[in-house]
């Protein structure tokens, strides 16, 4: 078991201006295996929990989220609480209550460590929440629309720190003159007694003045109080009365507002002092239009936000946060807008509804994956889609539920949901070719179920596909691959070996070539009846005449050169029921050939076999001859021996029913002729093959019948089964029994 070694939680703080909620903090911690020894440069998923209660045991989860990380050389990874894969708002954490603790876990271990430290910002976020606290700046967005503040000085930019520049603070106004001395001259008015340059220096004395005494155009003295005289018209001329003087301001009430200068406490643009906002509360004190606000949590869950007494107009923020397990469903209105932002107009009275959740877990088996929606808790009615990828040599077998569906689609429901994705090895395709071919198609190896595949056997010159090791005859042949492995080996023999299957009652197979030949077309070899090699030499068999015989075959197919005789019919050896004809009265009253003396069985082994007259009367009476001077573009005459497709077309010799090809099944009987002594007789004009049963004595050569046995005659015009002499040379064509 791989285990998390926590080396730093650290808060980073995104601190915005009068306390915003942070982005997140960083955590950091290295992976260490059962062993306590560093686990590198390997990629894990961690999942992140905040808790929130007095002890780690006790705590409840109020915020989830995951990350898949790498660590470095030294087993370490860093990441960002607060910036992983989640649901959950971050920034509706209340920092404000309980203790808080960060549960790290992953599939190598679990950690827990409390947060002794928790960021201001996130602190002052949240205490806004529960109630106005003025006792510092108000900002403007915190003052109602109501009362009517139309009188009010507006500042159009104030930033964080007031830029002021275009205002004179309060406490920078100029003092407010109480006398005229204090106040700068301006033009008609006199501001000091001395304020009397350009006039004449003969100014009578105030005394004169005070006693009435007309001063004309003298000047008044210097250093006398113009209030010492007696008015003028010359003074009345040049100089304003002093009770015309106006009115010296004493407050700056009585001055008219001018850009630069404060006049009034309503004028609240930008930030205000406590004194200042103390005397808002003043004026707000009289607006009623107040609204109770009560935002509420059903059980297992919590709503973030403030509830109380609020003005008109106010919009305040509410998140309903469930607790682990369960999930939102809706406030108490059917509204399922969370977070919910609420302008109050009237009374609220709402309640958030938490309805419980369910755990879905779906993981993998040996030597796969699962890909898809992470591991957790979803709503009733949530839809999920799983894909279950195995790993190479290897197929997605089925679910640990039975389900085989990949990928599958997950319908949440009431109830917690657990299964694996199974995988199975790949079933192993051998397909190989036996001695004399070749196999082609697709290539040996692992193949998941369900698979198709197809292989080809081509057989080497002279050799014809039997079948597969498995029995199976198709060529090409399919295969689709299950949960077995499969090994299957394509057989070839020899063409004379090769059957076809016409249907028969009795199961006979029979060759597709005669004994002898390595085509359908070839006439193959000549025998006497009951012997198993020809008279002539190799390569000599169609010679018309033949003067190329083996020893003591000499005089060709006649009954000199015979096996069972003394060089003449009537004195057979073998195969002789009627004693006249055998040598010295002989009788054995054998009436089939023995497999020593059958051509077919010496030449093709054991299974094969001359055919009785029986198997001959069988083949023309099931199937459909057909007679052609052309067989496939050899140019070889014979009759085509076609599996009836009706019952009709048995037996019959032209105008079948149905249709016929080459491409039905079918083998072909060249018309070989026959030999008789030293000639080659009616090649292409009829053919003659042997059976192995000897002609019957009710024959209508009675008295020779030990003489003769059982032959197919065949040419354009008829099939056949009559006798002949055993000393003559006829074709063999094999059968295979069942």
């Amino acid at each position: 078991m791989q285990r998390l070694a926590t080396l730093v939680v650290s808060l980073l703080v995104a601190v915005a201006t009068f306390a915003q909620v942070p982005n997140g903090f960083s955590y950091q911690a290295v992976v260490r295996n059962a062993q306590n020894a560093i686990v590198a440069n390997q990629t894990i998923d961690v999942s992140l929990f905040i808790l929130q209660g007095e002890t780690p045991d006790a705590a409840k989860i109020v915020y989830t989220e995951n990350h898949s990380v790498t660590t470095n050389v030294n087993g370490l990874f860093t990441l960002s609480v607060g910036g992983g894969k989640t649901t959950d708002s971050f920034s509706t954490i209340n920092w404000s209550i309980g203790n808080f603790y960060l549960k790290t876990e992953s599939t190598f271990g679990t950690s827990i460590v409390q947060l002794l430290s928790v960021p201001f910002a996130m602190y002052a976020a949240k205490a806004a929440e529960v109630e106005i606290d003025l006792s510092g700046y108000a900002l403007k967005t915190d003052i109602p629309a109501t009362p009517d503040l139309s009188g009010f000085a507006l500042k159009s930019e104030i930033p964080s720190t007031p830029d002021l520049s275009d205002y004179a603070l309060k406490t920078d106004l100029p003092t407010v003159p109480s006398k005229t001395s204090e106040l700068l001259n301006d033009s008609g008015f006199l501001i000091s007694h001395q304020d009397l340059s350009g006039k004449q220096d003969t100014i009578p004395d105030l005394a004169s003045i005070r006693s009435g005494a007309a001063l004309g155009a003298t000047a008044l003295q210097e250093h006398q109080s113009l209030a010492d005289y007696a008015k003028t018209a010359e003074i009345e001329k040049t100089y304003a009365k002093i009770s015309d003087i106006p009115t010296t301001p004493t407050k700056t009430s009585d001055l008219q507002n001018d850009s630069g200068f404060l006049t009034s406490h309503q004028d609240l643009s930008g930030y205000y002092s406590k004194t200042e906002v103390d005397s808002l509360l003043a004026i707000f004190s009289t607006y009623t239009d107040i609204k109770t606000v009560s935002v509420t949590a059903a059980e297992n869950g919590i709503v973030k936000g403030a509830s109380g007494k609020f003005y008109s107009g106010q919009s305040i923020t509410y998140t309903a946060v469930p607790n682990e397990g369960y999930y939102f469903k809706c406030w108490s209105d059917d509204v399922t807008e969370n977070p919910r932002t609420i302008l109050i107009y009237s009374d609220v009275h709402l309640t958030a509804i938490f309805v419980q959740t369910f755990l879905v877990t779906i993981i993998a088996g040996d030597n796969g994956t699962v890909g898809g929606p992470e591991n957790g808790r979803y709503e009733p009615g949530s839809s999920l889609t799983f894909i279950a990828t195995p790993n190479d040599g290897y197929y997605f077998s089925q679910w640990s539920d039975g389900n085989t569906s990949n990928p599958r689609n997950v319908s949440v429901n009431t109830y917690d949901i657990t299964f694996s994705a199974e995988f199975a090895q790949k079933p192993l395709i051998t397909v190989t070719a036996g001695n004399n071919g070749t196999v082609s198609g697709s290539e040996n190896g692992r193949y998941a179920p369900g698979s198709s595949l197809s292989f080809t056997a081509t057989p080497s010159t002279g050799y014809f596909f039997s079948r597969w090791s498995d029995g199976n005859t198709s060529n090409p042949r399919s295969i689709n691959v299950n949960t077995s492995n499969i090994t299957i080996e394509a057989e070839f023999i020899s063409v004379s070996l090769a059957t076809v299957d016409l249907g028969l009652p009795s199961g006979n197979l029979w060759t597709l070539c005669n004994v002898g030949a390595t085509s359908p077309e070839e006439y193959g070899d000549y025998f006497a009846w009951g012997e198993v090699t020809p008279y002539y030499e190799d390569g000599h068999a169609y010679d018309n005449p033949c003067y190329n015989w083996k020893t003591g075959k000499g005089s060709g197919y006649d009954w000199p050169s015979y096996k069972y005789c003394k060089g003449s019919y009537d004195r057979l050896t073998k195969y002789c029921y009627f004693s006249t004809y055998g040598e010295n009265g002989f009788t054995d009253n054998l009436t089939t050939l023995e497999s020593v003396d059958d051509a077919a069985t010496v030449a093709l082994g054991s299974d094969y076999s001359t055919p009785t007259k029986d198997d001959w009367d069988e083949l023309i009476k099931q199937c459909y001859w057909e007679w052609t001077s052309d067989y496939n573009s050899t140019g070889v005459c014979g009759r085509i021996v076609y599996k009836a497709k009706v019952t009709a077309d048995k037996g019959k010799k032209s105008s079948p029913s149905a249709t016929y090809s080459l491409s039905d099944t079918h083998i072909f009987l060249p018309a070989v002729g026959g030999r008789l002594e030293t000639n080659c007789n009616n090649k292409s004009v009829n053919g003659l093959y042997w059976s192995s049963t000897l002609f019957p004595k009710d024959g209508y050569m009675s008295s020779q019948g030990t003489t003769c046995a059982y032959e197919l005659f065949i040419n354009s015009g008829s099939v056949s089964l009559g006798d002949g002499g055993r000393n003559g040379g006829c074709a063999v064509r094999a059968v295979c029994r069942p």
